[in-house]
């Protein structure tokens, strides 16, 4: 959606993922969150005659100040959230970090085994952004995130899409965004698909060149960009496959689909929308 708003002319999107008002979480140093108020600014600096300027990070249902802090810093703000069927969510955010390095578990049941003691501070991976990248049942439990955001804002400031209505009919999704921005809903941007899914080919080739930054820098100084270029593009080439993320084990599914289901119908009243195909 980022990238679909990004092509309307009235709106500005900033490229990063700063959670600058998620303050409750700690990335990692090499990744980092933008903490200080003139580098946020900064992220907004290209835009110029747009009527809407906005920037979209994946935390910020999650965390627990973010809502207060948006509300602080621009009371008027309007708050567009996408939310998945959260098994479908698990499945899709753990390849995810397996497709970046950040998840050094590679069986989807182990790590939502690993969760309870990681919710504790054990068995972080050592290359996770923030912490809760690895708390796959916790950031997909909705209901109390929604509800927050709902006692921070009016109603009307906010707009709860569902991940399926933008795969049904990204047009109609789009345009409901559009008429909620209160911004020209006629205009149809490039739907093109985003994010393509990813399995890695060479899990331990992908780690080796996540887990040694001095290597890189190694390379920028000695080594001309153009060859750079080309290793760049050989080691992608090794270790990342686009393709088909596997289907969960339906046992493990059926299972998670049950866990979630109480959160869901507590999700359902608050956005009513009926989200009984999530748990039925």
């Amino acid at each position: 959606m980022n990238v679909y708003l990004g092509q309307h002319p009235d709106i500005f999107m900033a490229r990063k993922e700063p959670h600058y008002f998620a303050s409750d979480l700690e990335w990692a140093p090499e990744f980092g969150g933008i903490k200080d108020l003139e580098k946020y600014q900064a992220i907004f600096r290209a835009a110029s005659d747009q009527t809407v300027v906005g920037e979209a990070s994946v935390f910020y249902l999650y965390s627990q100040t973010a809502a207060e802090n948006i509300r602080v810093f621009s009371p008027t703000a309007k708050i567009l959230c996408i939310l998945r069927n959260p098994v479908d969510a698990v499945q899709s955010f753990f390849h995810m970090n397996v497709a970046n390095g950040s998840e050094d578990l590679l069986d989807i049941s182990e790590a939502l085994a690993a969760e309870p003691k990681r919710l504790a501070g054990g068995h972080i991976p050592q290359r996770v952004l923030v912490d809760c990248n690895v708390f796959y049942t916790r950031v997909a439990s909705y209901a109390e995130q929604v509800a927050r955001y709902l006692q921070t804002f009016p109603r009307e400031a906010l707009c709860f899409l569902l991940f399926d209505d933008l795969a049904r009919n990204p047009r109609e999704a789009f345009r409901q965004v559009l008429e909620f921005l209160e911004v020209n809903p006629d205009f149809e941007p490039d739907f093109e698909v985003v994010n393509a899914a990813r399995r890695i080919r060479n899990v331990g080739a992908r780690q080796f060149l996540r887990s040694n930054p001095a290597l890189g820098r190694f390379l920028h100084r000695h080594v001309p960009p153009r060859w750079r270029r080309r290793a760049g593009d050989l080691a992608e080439r090794v270790s990342n496959q686009e393709q088909a993320r596997p289907r969960m084990d339906l046992e493990l599914r059926a299972s998670l689909r049950e866990r979630f289901r109480a959160d869901i119908q507590r999700l359902e009243t608050l956005v009513q929308r009926d989200l009984s195909g999530w748990y039925s």
